[in-house]
């Protein structure tokens, strides 16, 4: 493995660790695994700088998002100012100018590697982090448990990994045809389902809603006029069939009763004390709506971590301006969906979104951090993703035996 590789592995196991602290191993000291993981990054970053490359110059999309990024964190430096424990906003702070570093972090790998093996890279390595949640939870459900656990996190978590590697599975089987990825598509959706997560899996229906509906408004239908059924397509089919109806059971059980009958308990709309959070948030907007109440208010107001919105809790920090800031970002989501939609990260595309609709259910702005992993690999691949090179192959009509080389080389030749 390559230093530029081990590189990404280690800035996405930063991501992936999110704030789990040596404590939990009963180790005696309380101490988060992220930092001491990004001192591994920051080590084989100085390891590779020395060598030669080939500078790539940031595009005006990345570079704007990057503004935003830093005038967010600026904003919510000041508001440490006047927030109502100075304590508990400067542990905030702290978490908001990490995820700037590993913003930084991210869009550094991206411009030192090819496209085509960044993207592999990533979406290989969700792809196998999603087998390893699905296993656990597929395997609970039948055996009987009411929802899928998984003892790696808990279900908000294992959700949003089970996302991204149904997300990733699909652009491997766009980009190299192979069925086994369409059939791990498959097991990780019927997986955000068995884990009962309600918030993720709403926001996994109305983001994939959301990528059909433009990808058939926007784009033509296109139908196969000779359709070639192969001997591996007919072997392959018992076994999608069996896939379907090993998982359709579990999935109407959970589905049924953890997401609908518990929703919908006694006639009322069940929220998990969601609706009182949310309350108490609004209240404390409209004492100080204009500037906010600061970082990490809500925790010292009312002892809850966050006010599990998104929206909210911006507004409750920094005021007016974290409205704008949240637009801001909704805005970024959308327009990587339409920039992309002619291209082979359509699916990816979706990922930004995804990530604010979830996080208008749970989590804080920490836990949004994937929002900006994917939010810099997007914005800096859209410029390459313009059709120049990857849409011409349907318009210059090459044989089909050429047309999986032409998509390789287009990911993993073209671009330096």
């Amino acid at each position: 493995m390559s230093i530029k590789k081990l590189s990404l592995l280690t800035i996405l196991l930063v991501f992936l660790s999110g704030s789990f602290t040596l404590n939990r191993l009963n180790l005696g000291f309380n101490f988060e695994v992220k930092y001491l993981l990004f001192l591994g990054f920051v080590f084989l970053t100085l390891f590779e700088i020395s060598n030669s490359r080939k500078e790539k110059r940031i595009n005006s999309t990345t570079f704007f998002f990057l503004i935003v990024t830093f005038t967010y964190v600026f904003l919510s430096t000041i508001s440490t100012l006047y927030a109502k424990s100075q304590i508990l906003a400067f542990e905030k702070l702290i978490s908001l100018f990490f995820l700037l570093v590993l913003t930084i972090s991210i869009l550094y790998i991206v411009k030192e590697m090819k496209p085509g093996i960044f993207l592999n890279y990533v979406t290989g390595f969700f792809v196998i982090l999603g087998i390893v949640y699905a296993i656990p939870v597929v395997f609970s459900v039948l055996s009987g448990a009411s929802r899928g656990d998984v003892n790696l996190s808990g279900p908000n978590v294992a959700t949003r990994i089970l996302f991204f590697a149904y997300c990733s599975s699909l652009y491997r089987y766009n980009l190299y045809e192979k069925i086994p990825y369409l059939l791990l598509g498959i097991g990780f959706l019927a997986s955000i389902v068995l884990i009962g997560s309600r918030g993720g899996l709403v926001a996994a229906i109305v983001t994939l809603a959301f990528l059909f509906a433009i990808k058939r408004v926007f784009l033509p239908w296109n139908f196969k006029k000779n359709i070639k059924i192969t001997y591996k397509q007919l072997l392959l089919f018992p076994l999608c069939l069996g896939v379907i109806f090993l998982v359709y059971e579990p999935v109407k059980r959970v589905f049924m009763g953890r997401v609908i009958g518990t929703t919908f308990a006694n006639e009322t709309v069940y929220t998990s004390g969601r609706d009182v959070l949310y309350a108490e948030a609004i209240s404390m907007i409209k004492e100080r709506p204009i500037f906010g109440n600061g970082l990490a208010s809500f925790t010292a107001s009312t002892g809850s971590v966050y006010p599990h919105n998104l929206l909210l809790e911006m507004i409750l920090e920094v005021g007016l301006l974290g409205l704008a800031f949240f637009l801001i970002f909704l805005m970024f989501s959308i327009s990587f969906i339409f920039k992309m939609k002619k291209t082979p990260l359509f699916i990816l595309s979706g990922i930004p979104l995804y990530m604010i609709i979830a996080q208008m259910f749970s989590g804080e702005f920490y836990d949004f951090r994937y929002y900006f992993l994917w939010s810099v690999v997007l914005s800096f691949y859209g410029v390459l993703n313009k059709s120049e090179v990857y849409l011409e192959n349907k318009k210059v009509n090459i044989k089909e035996y050429k047309r999986r080389k032409w998509k390789m080389y287009v990911w993993n030749k073209k671009y330096t």
